[in-house]
């Protein structure tokens, strides 16, 4: 059996570290060690008790959230962050850059009156988190090498592209670029999308897993990182070349072909999928009905196994499919398990990726 995870809580609000403490206590194999009510608190307490985990507040005095991180990263301190948030325009834009900076993922404060009620709430998100960071944690100590091995071996291979055996098909060249992620991707898209040229020639759709607020801060923080134009979608709108669309949180968003072959988009509040909305299977079968396998399907870092239906429809239509490699991965999740569907036709880190697009859809160059 694993040793506990260790977790560092960081928040100004006495009451807000009881809660988060009552609500680790109902998880077994999490031991919270320390508490800081400041982010230069919690950098010494991280420095001192070396935890699995950190729980951050983003507003705190002397040191608040964003400026935690920086501190942590200048002192290359390895430790998974999760920011607890308050679901507020603001507060989305800070998370937004947390996630940036390298935290793994966030959660929301719930809006309950009761502490028991919230911390029960945060025990079931928690829960979830504490599972991939656990299974991240014994891979990493795995792959580390012992005190007695020499320190010349890498704990990591290198991250190498992995062809994997299909079926001969047609190539068509894809006319739009799909794309699903989750944990991770506020990371992961800065460098995939700021690595596309503006003339691009496609049009991207992108579910990433994120709640109301979230996904509008994370277009504009994507506008300013790389040279396609970065929108929130939104019902109704004309898909364009060039355009990145991406899809409204709690909101699903498909494509829809009209009489005169113009594509829009249409958000639904229909119900979750993979207990997830938006959902990258719901996106990836419209793209499949409209496009049919003129399509190019990237699926990305994450938990769960959303995508994975979609891309089996794509498949069966032609279309090509990539996965992110586990190096490159917060979480290998939705990736491995495309694979293990036999249905990815490449895997490639995370900085390869673009140029793989780029060459699908200019197959004999620009």
């Amino acid at each position: 059996m694993s040793s506990p995870l260790r977790a560092v809580i960081a928040d100004d609000s006495a009451l807000y570290r009881a809660v988060l403490t009552r609500a680790f206590s109902s998880i077994e194999g999490v031991e919270v060690v320390a508490q800081a009510s400041n982010g230069a608190e919690a950098v010494d307490l991280v420095k001192r008790f070396s935890p699995d985990l950190l729980t951050l507040d983003l507003n705190m005095p002397k040191l608040d959230g964003l400026g935690t991180l920086r501190a942590l990263r200048d002192a290359r301190i390895v430790c998974e962050v999760i920011i607890v948030s308050s679901e507020t325009r603001q507060g989305a834009s800070a998370t937004m850059e947390a996630l940036q900076l390298g935290a793994v993922d966030f959660i929301t404060k719930p809006a309950e009156e009761s502490s028991a009620v919230s911390s029960e709430v945060l025990g079931n998100e928690l829960r979830r988190q504490m599972a991939a960071i656990r299974l991240r944690r014994d891979r990493r100590q795995l792959r580390e090498p012992s005190a007695a091995n020499t320190p010349k071996i890498p704990a990591r291979a290198p991250s190498v592209s992995i062809p994997l055996p299909v079926e001969p098909t047609i190539r068509l060249v894809p006319e739009i670029i799909a794309i699903g992620v989750s944990t991770g991707g506020p990371a992961a898209l800065p460098q995939l999308l700021g690595g596309l040229p503006a003339k691009l020639g496609a049009p991207i759709v992108l579910v990433q897993h994120m709640p109301p607020l979230f996904t509008a801060s994370l277009a504009e923080s994507l506008a300013k990182k790389c040279p396609l134009r970065v929108e929130e979608g939104h019902n109704g709108q004309l898909v364009s070349s060039g355009c990145v669309y991406i899809a409204p949180g709690g909101h699903h968003m498909k494509v829809k072909r009209a009489f005169n072959n113009s594509v829009r988009l249409e958000i639904s509040d229909e119900p979750p999928e993979n207990h997830c909305r938006p959902a990258v299977d719901v996106l990836f079968r419209s793209v499949a009905q409209e496009y049919g396998g003129r399509v190019i399907a990237v699926i990305l870092t994450g938990m769960g196994n959303d995508g994975v239906a979609g891309l089996r429809v794509l498949k069966g239509l032609g279309a090509r499919v990539i996965a992110q490699d586990e190096a490159s991965c917060t979480v290998f999740g939705m990736p491995q398990e495309a694979i293990r569907a036999a249905v990815v036709d490449v895997v490639l880190p995370l900085n390869r990726i673009a140029d793989a697009l780029v060459s699908a859809i200019h197959p004999n160059g620009y």
